[in-house]
């Protein structure tokens, strides 16, 4: 009775292995597909992304083009401004600016020697 006994203990143990053969197998096999498709979604969230930074670059540029558009119009539109001024208007505006910037002292030596 002890050789069948250990005869099938040990059945028992190699049908274990065989058994855990098979799960390491299956489990092996289940985590490449896995592994697989995350990969294949990660490509997708890549791509995903990539286009929506285009998206944003494009919206970015053409908002940029319109100030720039907009900035120019107003600066042509003020130097058109300037270019139409007369010469009295002109004479008129750069005696206020002299006035600030050279202010007139009752006489032409500040320390008092004139």
């Amino acid at each position: 009775m002890g050789d069948r006994l250990l005869a099938t203990i040990i059945e028992l143990e190699r049908s274990l292995q065989g058994e855990i053969r098979r799960e390491t197998a299956l489990a092996e096999a289940w985590c490449a597909r896995e592994l697989a498709a995350l990969a294949r979604e990660g490509e997708s969230v890549r791509c995903r992304l990539a286009e929506q930074e285009r998206a944003v670059l494009a919206a970015g540029r053409a908002a940029a083009e319109k100030d720039g558009e907009r900035l120019l119009a107003a600066a042509e539109a003020r130097g058109a401004q300037l270019e139409a001024l007369t010469d009295a208007q002109l004479t008129v505006a750069l005696r206020k600016v002299w006035h600030r910037l050279l202010p007139e002292d009752d006489h032409d030596h500040p320390h008092g020697q004139g």
